[in-house]
């Protein structure tokens, strides 16, 4: 062991030689063990800047996150009100019409004229609260404390139940609406003629043809469908402000 420290270059193994030379072991013990340690202090230096700087990267990368989300939620906030305006308008339109369509002595033309103003149709709201996907398929939900985690989750199952009741509405009423486009003169009702094709004519001066209770089932869907929008929209603005207001404060203990 002596002879190969005896071959190390000058400098620190020179120093080593020199204390087992002089046969002081114990010195040479010391001296060893200082190296050692500040070979391992080293390493956790260099372990703990790269922690340092990973921690630095995900707390930014959670912000990118936080900051993406903040503008969709607000985003969304912004439709649900235009959607729930739109909504409130045309559900007061069709109570309205079937107000009429009840009295005791309505007058058809009148009837029919209300029915073609009524513009309901369907209107899918599309989220754009695209970061909750991207943070779920990444695996980037993890940089966010648990709090969030759960609130973001919890803020996606709320918006996921209520999606597969309006899609399944949606589909119904599609459904109704096909049926009745075969029995209607589009080419009349969309101004390409001013024409009516006379059996299209006829049932629409009839309020005891199966066309008409086709139409008003329809038009019952709808309410539906605008009612538990509206319900929904309800529950997703509050759900979105809850969301909200914990990332804004997020984002201001970040800067803090």
């Amino acid at each position: 062991m002596i002879s190969i420290f005896r071959n190390l270059p000058a400098g620190k193994a020179g120093i080593r030689q020199k204390l087992l030379a002089q046969n002081q072991v114990t010195r040479y013990l010391v001296y060893a063990i200082g190296e050692i340690i500040l070979v391992v202090i080293g390493i956790l230096i260099a372990l703990s800047i790269n922690n340092w700087n990973e921690n630095r990267k995900d707390n930014l990368l959670m912000k990118k996150y936080t900051e993406n989300l903040i503008s969709e939620l607000k985003s969304d906030l912004l439709m649900y009100d235009e959607l729930d305006a739109r909504n409130k308008r045309v559900t007061k339109n069709i109570q309205s019409y079937f107000a009429y369509y009840n009295s005791d002595q309505p007058n058809l033309d009148t009837l029919i004229s209300k029915r073609d103003t009524l513009k309901a149709n369907l209107r899918i709201f599309a989220s754009s609260t695209y970061t909750i996907q991207d943070l779920i398929s990444t695996g980037n939900l993890r940089l966010f404390p648990s709090q969030t985690k759960t609130e973001i989750l919890k803020f996606q199952s709320t918006q996921e139940e209520k999606d597969i009741y309006i899609k399944e509405s949606f589909e119904l009423i599609t459904s109704l609406m096909q049926e009745l486009d075969k029995k209607d003169d589009l080419l009349f009702r969309r101004k390409y003629s001013t024409k009516q094709h006379e059996s299209v004519r006829n049932w629409r001066y009839n309020l005891d043809s199966d066309n008409y209770l086709l139409d008003n089932n329809m038009l019952v869907r709808f309410l539906t469908l605008y009612s538990f929008q509206e319900s929904s929209n309800n529950d997703l603005i509050s759900a979105s402000n809850e969301l909200l207001n914990m990332l804004e404060n997020l984002i201001n203990e970040s800067q803090e």
